[in-house]
């Protein structure tokens, strides 16, 4: 149920509301390009929590106090940047950046004691099945509120639309609220502590073991490439291919057939991870996922949503399992001990690589904006340039920087 909540909070603060929300106080593809490469960065703060973690022990009350701060603070930065935009005051985009990047800093904290938590708590034998069945029910939870309420705002008139979604950020800020009270009632297993617990010492760990470096190294290839083209998706179907004017179709193309898919094949792709093993799982999802921006090439006003309805359908099986499989390896790869601070410097390393993406994203947005070409009388504009960097690089990563890692290490191995 906790894990139902926090998705639904998350899903409901981000994505197609936030997006039509920063485009109706006038956020620019440059501003949109910045919050994605800032908030990137923000993230680095794991491996400060992980540090913390390993010192303090207490990982339930450290994730308690950042988590709590960030959907806190997200919400001060929606409503700072509306009172800044109705008072007709500049910068209320930059002021939605700025504290929604700041939250981001503290949300990232509870991410290595929550998954260190997760680990202890999940036997490793079950991993794959369990997380394929709270993915179900996170699904399920995401679809059941989120088409109704794009449903409401696309039905109501258009002057009430903004009032509407700020209702349903707060009603996602109480439900976030919520969330974390609940956890409360989850267990936390003893943790298992360096004897010295060093923070420098414990940080270089993970990237002088080089059994951990080939799952790095396609964690940034394939995160830069990813976010290259997906940091502007939503706000070029919004704005350019004009599906602000149905954000229902809109939510149900990007988001409900995409977990309709995971619904329906989470627990059998959970399994196959658990017996066919997750690097097997990883080759053909990654595979998948890295040929779909081929698609984006035939996005038109009148096409975009049913095509895009189908690949996610289709990435809701393929896409969830490769996801399930990378993170099986990202936390039963290293020792207990040190397992905080690998997953903290492997999340760091998507984090950096999403930052530079996005920060090339806007780059190209502010240099490409209206540039277009137009052979043999097919348009090609700046989304198509983000597009087909972004299947180039995925390919690559897909095709080669997989098949070096392993899924655990030699400690681990052995001692298993």
């Amino acid at each position: 149920y906790t894990g139902a909540m926090g998705n639904v909070w998350g899903t409901l603060m981000a994505g197609v509301f936030l997006v039509y929300f920063g485009n109706k106080i006038g956020m620019t593809k440059f501003e949109w390009g910045i919050m994605s490469a800032i908030g990137s960065w923000m993230l680095l703060s794991e491996v400060l929590s992980a540090g913390l973690t390993q010192q303090i022990g207490h990982r339930k009350l450290l994730w308690f106090l950042c988590v709590s701060a960030d959907r806190s603070l997200r919400m001060a930065g929606i409503v700072a940047a509306l009172l800044l935009w109705r008072l007709s005051m500049p910068h209320a985009g930059i002021a939605l950046v700025v504290l929604t990047s700041a939250a981001t800093f503290l949300g990232a904290m509870g991410n290595p004691p929550w998954f260190s938590w997760l680990a202890d708590l999940i036997p490793e034998k079950q991993h794959g099945e369990f997380w394929g069945r709270r993915s179900a029910w996170a699904s399920i939870s995401i679809i059941c509120t989120l088409i109704p309420a794009a449903l409401c705002i696309d039905r109501i008139p258009e002057n009430l639309k903004l009032t509407a979604v700020i209702c349903f950020f707060a009603a996602a800020t109480f439900i976030g609220l919520l969330d974390i009270i609940l956890h409360g009632i989850i267990p936390e297993p003893p943790m298992a502590r360096l004897k010295d617990p060093g923070h420098r010492r414990n940080m270089m760990t993970p990237l002088r073991d080089r059994e951990f470096r080939p799952f790095l190294v396609f964690s940034f290839a394939w995160t830069f490439a990813s976010t290259i083209g997906a940091a502007l998706f939503t706000v070029f179907i919004l704005k350019d291919l004009g599906c602000d004017r149905n954000l229902f179709g809109t939510v149900v193309a990007t988001t409900g057939c995409y977990l309709m898919g995971a619904t329906l094949t989470a627990k059998w792709t959970g399994t196959l991870i658990d017996r066919a093993g997750a690097k097997s799982v990883m080759r053909w999802g990654y595979l998948f996922w890295a040929i779909l921006p081929a698609a984006w090439f035939f996005f038109t006003p009148g096409n975009v949503l049913w095509l895009c309805g189908i690949l996610n359908f289709i990435s809701g099986f393929s896409v969830s399992a490769a996801l399930n499989a990378f993170m099986k390896i990202q936390t039963r790869f290293p020792p207990a001990a040190h397992r905080a601070m690998y997953i903290a410097v492997s999340n760091c390393a998507n984090y950096i690589a999403a930052g530079c993406a996005g920060l090339a994203a806007a780059l190209l947005a502010r240099w490409l904006d209206g540039w277009t070409w137009t052979p043999l009388g097919v348009h090609f504009g700046l989304f198509d340039v983000l597009a087909a960097i972004s299947l180039i690089l995925r390919l690559y990563a897909a095709l080669f920087l997989i098949k070096p890692i392993r899924e655990r290490s030699a400690a681990v191995a052995a001692a298993a």
